[in-house]
């Protein structure tokens, strides 16, 4: 199953606040069949910390390597 609109990076905008949060909630959605995730946080300039989406979506990538869930950067664009 491929979950298409996720906001799972953490600090970027009103998804999770910590690393720790992003890994739990792809917990989650591996616990229902979710394969591949494309996470989509929000771009919208002055309003969400948008400098942090690379950083932060690497991070995450690189925690849940071993999970067997790929992970795709979008965006929700305003």
């Amino acid at each position: 199953m491929i979950d298409i609109h996720c906001h799972v990076i953490f600090g970027v905008d009103d998804g999770p606040t910590t690393i720790k949060d992003s890994v739990r909630m792809i917990l989650e959605a591996d616990k229902i069949g979710v394969d591949k995730i494309i996470v989509t946080p929000h771009y919208k300039k002055n309003v969400y910390n948008s400098d942090n989406v690379l950083e932060n979506f690497y991070k995450v990538k690189s925690r849940i390597k071993d999970f067997g869930i790929d992970l795709f950067l979008g965006y929700e664009v305003f």
